[in-house]
């Protein structure tokens, strides 16, 4: 396996690690947690990637978006609103999804 390139962040107890690797059925992602003496590792092929980074953008665009209505929320609007609106946008049939786990690349 050879790593393309690999950065790492800390936030708060935990330090991640995102690779993007290739190997000889070809490139991918590698996203790895380390906390308290443990490892978890995510495996996302190539061919997912787009669709990868386009749910992780929509997530962080609620994020963005309830932060700022968070901070510009008066006292009398209850702190739960956006979280509603958040599970409105879920789709139940998501929930249905099976995950094929002969994916991983490593």
């Amino acid at each position: 396996m050879d790593i393309i390139k690999s950065l790492s962040i800390k936030i708060e107890q935990k330090r991640f690690f995102i690779d993007y690797c290739a190997n000889e059925r070809g490139k991918f992602l590698r996203i790895t947690e380390v906390a308290h003496g443990r490892r978890n590792t995510i495996i996302i092929p190539e061919t997912g990637l787009s669709e990868f980074g386009d749910l992780l953008n929509d997530i962080l665009d609620l994020h963005e978006g309830v932060a700022e209505e968070h901070s510009s929320e008066s006292a009398s609007e209850p702190a739960s609103k956006a979280s509603e609106e958040a599970v409105e946008d879920f789709d139940e049939d998501d929930e249905d999804e099976e995950f094929d786990d002969d994916d991983d690349e490593s």
